[in-house]
């Protein structure tokens, strides 16, 4: 009889403590959140404060609050970045992906999201590479296309920290017409470029002090979204255009025993047409 309270006591007690874990658990809706291409805007701290979040009430003030820091204008209804926000991660979706990979969440789509359209773009592709697209014996030849993204520093916030020349990210597709770029993080003359993209989230949270999300109703002078803004939401100017200059050109020179492309002597700047 001993034994068999001992026994019930035990299951009470730790019924008691797994029950604040059980109730402590994001729905899926919230779950995923930060895996998601927002997750690239968290700051080093709201990191931290997402990962102690465990209901979904708190999840959604989290979000709501996440959006407001972001809006150029908090109190107007209508947020611009977030719209914006969402035709990139859009444009990336339809444009970036491959087999059962997001495109918003592809190397291509970090960059772009991140740092926005770049003023000029351009693509290499391989003359007279081998079907499958793999790599050949132990020379580092990269069989696949290539894209090299180019920003001007004068164009970006000033929060970015770009000086001088033009930035560049130099993205590589190691499996012909896979679609799955990588990031060329190798190359010295683009330690510039990752440094800006580093500091990107801390260059989009607009208002750090905000505590609240404002009310619409509780602000004079709030207006509704406009056809305008609600534009942005169907569509809106595409991140950049989908004709780009082509070279055909073979790469396999140009490579190094890391299956990266040359760190030295990239092309000029060609812009896309």
């Amino acid at each position: 009889m001993r034994r068999q309270r001992l026994v019930v006591l035990f299951c009470f007690a730790l019924a008691v403590i797994l029950a604040p874990v059980a109730e402590a658990q994001l729905s899926g809706e919230y779950a995923d959140w930060a895996e998601g291409p927002e997750g690239f805007l968290l700051t080093k701290k709201e990191k931290k404060e997402w990962a102690k979040i465990n209901t979904d009430a708190a999840a959604e003030r989290f979000i709501e609050l996440f959006w407001a820091k972001r809006n150029p204008e908090p109190n107007n209804p209508f947020n611009a970045f977030r719209a914006e926000f969402e035709s990139k991660v859009r444009f990336a979706d339809e444009n970036f992906g491959w087999g059962k990979n997001r495109g918003a969440l592809s190397e291509r789509g970090r960059v772009l999201i991140l740092m926005g359209r770049p003023d000029s773009r351009q693509v290499r592709s391989l003359e007279g590479a081998p079907p499958t697209g793999a790599i050949s014996g132990e020379t580092g030849a990269v069989d696949g296309n290539t894209e090299t993204w180019y920003y001007d520093p004068a164009k970006l916030p000033a929060g970015f920290k770009a000086k001088g020349a033009n930035l560049y990210f130099l993205f590589y597709e190691e499996r012909l017409d896979s679609n799955a770029f990588e990031l060329d993080r190798t190359n010295r003359e683009s330690f510039k470029a990752m440094s800006a993209l580093s500091r990107a989230p801390d260059v989009y949270l607009l208002h750090t002090n905000l505590k609240e999300v404002p009310k619409p109703i509780s602000i004079a002078g709030g207006v509704a979204a406009s056809a305008d803004h609600l534009a942005w939401l169907d569509g809106g100017e595409a991140p950049f255009d989908d004709v780009a200059i082509v070279f055909s050109e073979q790469f396999r020179d140009h490579s190094d025993a890391n299956r990266r492309p040359v760190r030295g002597g990239l092309p000029p700047v060609v812009s896309a047409c």
